[in-house]
């Protein structure tokens, strides 16, 4: 899925096998290189994604392609990086770092020792400046300033839009469930266009309404106009005459109500089913109607 910081949906993907992107790349380089795309205008937008999907090479890849990104990056990816062991970082203090630059596919790769230990390979992004972050000591009972590469906290500020999606769009779902497969997809799909449609309603609207209020007032909108399409119906003057005098499809259909014949505005419990007038048939209007007389 892409997804702008904010939690904007601007395109997903179901898996369905092949794809006209290269087999020889992993799956998680695919689907990126997929989503790119879609992407009219490169140096305007900066990628990030997790270690899924992440590697040297489509770091290289989308620099190439114009693509600025970010993403965390797992250790059986480094390609043999002069970078300590993870065992090795382990050992030392919150905050330490350690940073190594590939000249030839021009990827930075930065080991930092914070809860755990991290690793984010960037295309265009730098270890400075050092910023600081908090963070609970055990030992000393309090929160203490721990030393972050400013690759990190770039990161963090920009992923993580998927997730608030997921969140919103989940907050008032669809609770209608089915056995059919299609169906998840279906009523994701309807989650993700509402969420969509309000996040364009709070940058464009100086009246915000929350997510809950919107939903309401879009649902029943939609469900008026259900009503009302279904409650139109030709008067004879609308109706076409060539549709009228067509000897074909001519077959009366019970209302289930009484409504207004067109002819003597009686009571009437029959229309035309291609006309969509309703008529009597007791009193000849239906033949009356069709003959123009």
């Amino acid at each position: 899925m892409l997804c702008s910081s904010d939690g904007h949906c601007y395109a997903f993907d179901t898996y369905c096998g092949k794809s006209s992107i290269s087999e020889n790349l992993p799956l998680g380089s695919r689907v990126v290189l997929s989503f790119c795309e879609k992407i009219s205008i490169p140096p305007d937008h900066i990628l990030y994604f997790d270690n899924f999907f992440n590697g040297i090479d489509l770091l290289a890849t989308l620099r190439m392609k114009g693509f600025r990104a970010t993403g965390t990056i797992r250790e059986n990816r480094l390609k043999n990086a002069p970078l300590p062991a993870k065992k090795e970082m382990e050992k030392q203090d919150r905050g330490y770092f350690a940073s190594c630059f590939d000249t030839q596919t021009e990827v930075l790769l930065v080991k930092w020792r914070d809860s755990s230990v991290v690793t984010m390979a960037t295309n265009y992004d730098s270890v400075e400046p050092i910023g600081a972050v908090s963070r609970w000591s055990s030992s000393k009972k309090e929160k203490v300033k721990v030393a972050q590469p400013s690759v990190f906290g770039t990161y963090n500020n920009g992923m993580g839009g998927v997730d608030l999606l997921d969140q919103t769009a989940n907050n008032y779902s669809i609770g209608i469930r089915s056995k059919k497969w299609w169906w998840v997809l279906f009523t994701q799909m309807l989650n993700i266009s509402m969420v969509n449609a309000w996040r364009i309603h709070q940058m464009s609207s100086e009246n915000r309404l929350d997510l809950l209020t919107f939903t309401r007032l879009l649902t029943r909108h939609l469900l008026r106009l259900g009503v009302q399409n279904r409650n139109q119906r030709r008067t004879p003057a609308s109706v076409p005459t060539d549709i009228i005098f067509d000897p074909r499809g001519h077959y009366p259909s019970n209302l289930g109500k009484q409504l207004r014949c067109k002819v003597c505005h009686m009571r009437a419990m029959w229309e035309c089913e291609k006309c969509q007038c309703p008529l009597c048939l007791e009193r000849g209007c239906f033949k009356e109607f069709h003959e123009g007389k």
